[in-house]
């Protein structure tokens, strides 16, 4: 665009000034023309304008990384931190909206409702499996940036162990023993936790131990001895005596 001083006649040896704006409507390489219609020869005078459109002021929101895998967790149990980094690479505040988790995850984060352009901030990001196996979630951003809602994907292991015997139940008479084997076994992944085992609620004149009274699975199965011992009756310790005598 142009404004100028020219009058309708320009008299000999004066000058008038026009004066050019740029005002691009898209962003790039923009050219145009200024054409001045007059009486002398060569008319129209002519002068190329050219400049350089950039794009408007606006926020870029990045995520890093975009996905989050955790290793195996025992079940019931949280995981340390791992950070996801919010970014604003545009040249615009970021107006960060609301972060929802979903699954086993949970997240603190220390990201202000509006992030400066060219700064970042740190969500981080834990993992409590409820259940045994693989677990999904997602991290979800809103924001005002172009592509929103931002999405991370959250994936992990719980792990479990479950205690099975080489018999369920059985009859132990007075004055005996009796051992039972124990299977502690990892279920959903490698548990590498170490399991502590004891014995209680054993009726009177009973006594139960358990050997070895911890264990680790660590991906197999591991074995430990149940024993239960009963007190000799009144009856069995006469009939002893008698034949003692």
């Amino acid at each position: 665009a142009q404004v100028n001083n020219c009058s309708s006649t320009l008299a000999a040896n004066s000058s008038c000034t026009m004066n050019v704006t740029f005002t691009p409507t898209v962003a790039g390489t923009r050219s145009g023309t200024l054409t001045i219609s007059d009486n002398a020869q060569g008319s129209p005078q002519t002068v190329t304008l050219t400049g350089t459109g950039s794009a408007a002021p606006a926020p870029i929101a990045a995520v890093t990384p975009t996905s989050l895998v955790f290793p195996v967790q025992p079940v019931t149990t949280s995981s340390a931190a791992q950070a996801v980094i919010l970014r604003n690479t545009g040249n615009a505040p970021l107006t960060v909206g609301t972060l929802q988790i979903t699954g086993d995850f949970a997240q603190v984060n220390n990201c202000p409702t509006s992030l400066a352009a060219y700064s970042s901030c740190t969500i981080d990001v834990t993992f409590a499996p409820t259940a045994s196996g693989s677990r999904n979630g997602s991290l979800t951003i809103s924001d005002n940036a172009q592509g929103s809602p931002q999405t991370v994907n959250l994936s992990g292991v719980g792990s479990d162990f479950s205690v099975t015997s080489s018999q369920s139940s059985d009859t132990v008479k007075a004055g005996a023993t009796a051992t039972y084997q124990l299977n502690v076994s990892p279920v959903g992944g490698a548990f590498s936790n170490t399991i502590k085992l004891s014995c209680t609620g054993a009726p009177a004149l009973t006594a139960c131990s358990v050997s070895p009274s911890a264990v680790t699975p660590n991906g197999s199965t591991a074995t430990a001895t149940l024993t239960i011992s009963t007190t000799a009756s009144v009856a069995q310790a006469v009939q002893i005596g008698r034949a003692s005598c």
